[in-house]
């Protein structure tokens, strides 16, 4: 024993003193104020995030819903380039102000469902705050009644290759209408509350849904998600984590307001009209009429007056930010191209870079690609980095900022624009991560241990993380070749070797921002090409065989966003036209450069493209093909179906037409460049720029029956205001 403590007993010493520090600061903390046995109850419980209820995928026979079966192409030159006309006119409707294109995104009614459920808890339209809505109750009803699968689910966005929805969209649809009065006993609600309770009832809802109902007491505070208060403080522990520069640049303005509200247990009793005691497993046998589904009132919600009175210019900030609020979302549901349908986030930059390119490749030679890329030039941020759209204007999106590059390089030569790809270019090649790749919005936010566990609890909700992704990188790669670097380069070699190690071992790789191994087939194999790498490689080959055996019979590809739950789901779903143009993207560059033999599918594809626009006379995706947070949350992108398939099929047409056709360099007269130098001196004062020539069709074609990609500048007459330099 001697011995022992002779030999271990300094250790021993030494491995106090942290203990004792640790100590030192956890009795520090107010044990009821931060509610640490609370914490640790709920951080010890991992939510469920294994898939085990994905059904098989369907026979190849099943995913051909409308589009028929083709077994060999038909198609003409001439009907190439009238489906480029059609769709070039198209894209032109989402122009808006006279310098953006603009035609919006959602994520789901549901959304909306709650926004109506909220209300009536705010009890605030009609007061100064919201003088009134814009959310007709009957068309939210005449939606979800529309929408409801057989099964009783609703899904936040349709995925066309499967008939059924999820528990948490379906939980807020079926409250939003028990709110409206829908009687619990109406079929509707009945296989509602069925399929709910099949999933195992309100308390198998994710983290997010079970926290709006604790604010109406159908879920406990004391059960649902727990971030402790103080690791957003100035103390140790808040520094030690910096938990706002460490996650994704979406978690933080989640993350803080939910922590408050546990802090302070905020809750209302509105009455059994809000109660969803019967989505509870334990009460799922007991009748309708039973005591506990009796009606019951809203009870005298009392707030606690709190010490001390708010200063009035406190008051009257968070007086207007609600108001803003309000207004923002009264706007984003219900005023634009998808209403009511729960568009969160506006993409303005994203769009209209997208458009910008779709147009410049199918040789349109409008103002609108100037205005369009003048107005990304405007947005650009000091960094050099474009942000998404409206709203984002505090955070760089490097997808974004790699797709401006392309846009940008349609006007090589000019000064003005030259300096705007020189800005992104450096913030490019400072933000890629240590493994090679690129993120969306932040450099090596990939994961920390301590956060991880304080933030277990959202891992059935969403992505807290911003990893490198496969298909932002990509689009980085064709960024840098367009700008005239190539694979030699020491930061685009890294990123070629970072794609070869995260390769699947079925060919594939996992996109995060599209859905899913056929988005990033579509950004890896046209972004290597532009850099000058040699395709003829057998990991690429590999990628191709494997897109090869997932085109549908009717020509297209599809995938069901399944494939992030199940990889048995990979490369499987009904054909869109996005996932087609992306399959093509990539298969046109292998075709092109003669790494193997495709055989007849890219005349396939582009024939399912053909057809769809001959019979619907546009390009509209049946199921979604984008993500919000892997798999929780899907987003439908209604400018994806206007812009990759034109981008994809001018591409064909150009490779492949009789006469490949290369657009020529596209260069903006030296007396634009001259006036834009001026306007810097006139402390940016628009001003007007007169370019000669006769203004074109959309829809002019030259004598081989293509689109003509003649130089822009040199055919409009119309006047392109051009805005001064902007980097606000």
């Amino acid at each position: 024993m001697i011995l022992f403590s002779k030999k271990y007993g300094g250790l021993l010493t030494v491995a106090a003193i942290p203990v004792l520090i640790l100590s030192y600061f956890i009795a520090k903390i107010e044990n009821e104020k931060y509610n640490l046995g609370a914490a640790l109850n709920i951080l010890t419980k991992k939510p469920i995030t294994t898939f085990t209820d994905v059904p098989n995928p369907p026979a190849k026979e099943f995913l051909v819903r409308q589009a028929p079966v083709i077994d060999e192409a038909t198609f003409t030159p001439e009907d190439v380039t009238r489906t480029i006309k059609k769709a070039v006119e198209n894209i032109l409707k989402g122009f808006k102000e006279d310098e953006y294109f603009e035609f919006n995104s959602y994520l789901g009614p549901n959304f909306v469902s709650a926004y109506y459920v909220v209300l009536k808890y705010l009890n605030q339209v009609g007061t100064e705050f919201l003088p009134s809505t814009r959310l007709d109750e009957k068309v939210l009803y005449k939606i979800l009644v529309t929408t409801q699968y057989p099964d009783g689910s609703w899904a936040n966005v349709v995925d066309g290759s499967v008939n059924f929805g999820d528990i948490d969209t379906t939980i807020y649809n079926y409250w939003a209408l028990k709110v409206m009065g829908e009687p619990l006993d109406s079929p509707m609600m009945v296989n509602a509350r069925r399929f709910i309770l099949s999933k195992g009832g309100l308390r198998h809802a994710n983290c997010l849904s079970r926290y709006w109902q604790t604010f109406f007491g159908n879920i406990k505070w004391s059960e649902n998600i727990y971030i402790p208060l103080f690791i957003f403080g100035d103390g140790v522990f808040g520094r030690i984590l910096d938990f706002q520069g460490r996650v994704a640049q979406w978690v933080y303005p989640h993350v803080l307001p939910i922590t408050y509200s546990t802090y302070f247990k905020v809750a209302k009793d509105l009455g059994s009209q809000f109660e969803l005691k019967e989505l509870l497993f334990e009460n799922a046998g007991k009748p309708l009429d039973d005591p506990i589904y009796a009606y019951r009132p809203a009870a005298e919600n009392k707030v606690e007056a709190q010490p001390g009175e708010p200063e009035p210019a406190i008051e009257k900030f968070y007086f207007r930010r609600i108001k803003l609020g309000y207004r923002f979302i009264e706007t984003m549901y219900f005023d634009n191209e998808a209403e009511y349908m729960g568009n969160l986030c506006n993409g303005r930059s994203w769009e209209t870079i997208l458009s910008g390119i779709a147009l410049n490749e199918a040789g349109y030679e409008g103002t609108e690609i100037v205005k369009a890329a003048k107005y990304l030039a405007k947005k650009q941020r000091l960094n050099g980095g474009i942000p998404y759209g409206f709203d984002f204007e505090y955070a760089s999106d490097f997808d974004d900022t790699a797709e401006a590059v392309i846009l940008w390089n349609a006007f090589k030569g000019n000064d003005f624009f030259e300096k705007r790809i020189e800005h992104a270019n450096s913030l490019l090649f400072g933000v890629q991560n240590d493994d090679g790749g690129y993120a969306a919005f932040d450099r090596e936010r990939q994961g920390f241990k301590p956060i991880e566990f304080v933030t277990s609890a959202f891992a059935d909700a969403a992505e807290i993380w911003d990893p490198s992704c496969v298909d932002v990188t990509g689009h980085v790669l064709e960024g840098f070749g367009e700008s005239g670097y190539n694979f030699t380069n020491p930061i685009v070699k890294r990123s070629i070797d970072y794609l070869i190690n995260v390769q699947k071992p079925n060919g594939g790789w996992e996109a995060r921002w599209g859905n899913n191994y056929i988005y990033s087939f579509g950004a890896i194999i046209p972004g290597l090409k532009k850099v000058g790498y040699n395709l003829n490689q057998p990991w690429i080959r590999k990628s191709v065989s494997w897109v090869l055996q997932h085109q549908n019979l009717d020509g297209g590809f599809g995938e069901s966003p399944l494939s992030y739950k199940s990889e048995k789901w990979c490369g499987v779903g009904i054909s869109t036209p996005t996932q087609t143009a992306w399959a093509l993207l990539g298969l046109l560059e292998i075709k092109r450069a003669d790494v193997m033999d495709v055989g007849d599918s890219v005349e396939r594809a582009v024939q399912f493209l053909i057809n769809e626009m001959d019979r619907e006379g546009k390009w509209e995706d049946k199921s979604v093909v984008g993500t919000g947070h892997r798999p929780f949350l899907m987003m439908m992108y209604l400018t994806y179906p206007r812009t990759w398939t034109t981008i994809a099929l001018s591409r064909y047409q150009r490779y492949f037409g009789e006469g490949e056709v290369e657009l020529e360099t596209r260069e903006i007269e030296r007396e634009m460049k001259m006036e834009m130098e001026m306007e810097k001196e006139k402390q940016h004062h628009p001003f007007v720029v007169e370019a000669a020539g006769p203004v074109p069709s959309p829809t002019q074609a030259n004598a081989n029956g293509k689109v003509n990609p003649s130089s822009i500048l040199e055919k409009i007459t119309a006047s392109v205001i051009v805005n001064g330099d902007n980097d606000e």
